[in-house]
């Protein structure tokens, strides 16, 4: 018998057909440098890289209502001080109320490997609380059709340093004795003008007084005294109204207040200490003739 085969053959044809999915990896951030400050404005440069294989367009959109303080979470930053730039060019600031704003486009010519440097920029005021600050930025990279190819999201932070001073109407004084003192025992003096102490803290402070002279090896032995004449109604006066004795290196605390804002014209005011100071000589005994110098050292803490 004579077997009879019948064989078929199926051919499959396999058909690849080119892809035309947009694409594009994870967006990833490099802070390039830490914040600096120029002038009033604190900066942070920020690298953005990414690949993409379509023309794309970024968006930057602030997630918070403003930035807050993070060390006193009453105060905040708002919106409108904030802004994002590329190097060299114009900023963009309008991101109040969480809109996305478009900061940077392909324009057709950027697939690839994508390397974007931002500068983020805060413009300060005397008047913004110290501490530390942040907030929740999501960029979003989308395609023509605006159909988003990534996301990410990059936290913002900085830090407003504190600020003290204290500054004096006259730093240097000459303190000279009256000629009707000069021959009698237990001579003493005080200034004729009073000397003027100013304080700008944006924080609230204790203002301590100290005496760096030594008097072992020094002929004019005198002993200086200090008293509060008056001061802006905000200061407390740790001093009575008397004279108080400044002892070698003994540090004395002379007052306290709170931080000196001026939120009505947003600075920093300087608030007032009115001194005066007494020198007494040796006691039953006449002041000798001569010089010296006194130094008192002022030191200002903050709380």
């Amino acid at each position: 018998m004579k077997l009879f085969k019948y064989i078929v053959v199926l051919t499959i044809n396999i058909i690849i057909l080119s892809s035309d999915l947009v694409f594009a990896n994870n967006l990833h951030f490099e802070k390039i440098s830490q914040s600096q400050k120029f002038g009033n404005k604190i900066m942070q440069q920020v690298n953005l890289s990414f690949y993409s294989n379509s023309p794309w367009k970024l968006y930057a959109q602030v997630l918070d209502l403003n930035i807050q303080n993070q060390t006193y979470p009453n105060y905040y930053i708002p919106l409108s001080r904030f802004e994002i730039s590329n190097l060299g060019q114009i900023p963009f600031n309008n991101f109040e109320n969480s809109k996305q704003v478009e900061i940077k486009n392909s324009d057709n010519t950027s697939n690839g490997v994508n390397n974007l440097n931002f500068n983020f920029a805060i413009n300060t005021q005397d008047i913004d609380r110290p501490g530390f600050y942040t907030c929740d930025i999501k960029f979003t990279l989308v395609d023509n059709n605006q159909n988003i190819i990534a996301q990410n999201i990059y936290n913002y932070n900085f830090e407003i340093d504190e600020i003290t001073k204290i500054e004096f109407s006259n730093q240097f004084i000459n303190l000279k004795i009256d000629k009707e003192n000069i021959l009698q025992k237990n001579a003493q003096q005080n200034l004729k003008m009073p000397v003027t102490l100013y304080i700008t803290s944006n924080k609230d402070w204790k203002l301590y007084v100290k005496r760096r002279t030594n008097d072992i090896n020094n002929s004019l032995k005198i002993t200086p005294y200090i008293k509060i004449l008056n001061t802006q109604n905000e200061i407390v006066t740790n001093l009575n109204n008397n004279f108080t004795c400044l002892l070698n290196n003994d540090e004395v605390l002379v007052a306290s207040g709170k931080a000196t804002f001026n939120d009505s014209i947003k600075k920093l005011d300087k608030q007032f200490i009115n001194l005066d100071y007494l020198i007494k000589g040796p006691k039953d005994t006449f002041l000798k003739s001569g010089s010296k110098l006194e130094e008192f050292e002022y030191r200002l803490e903050t709380y």
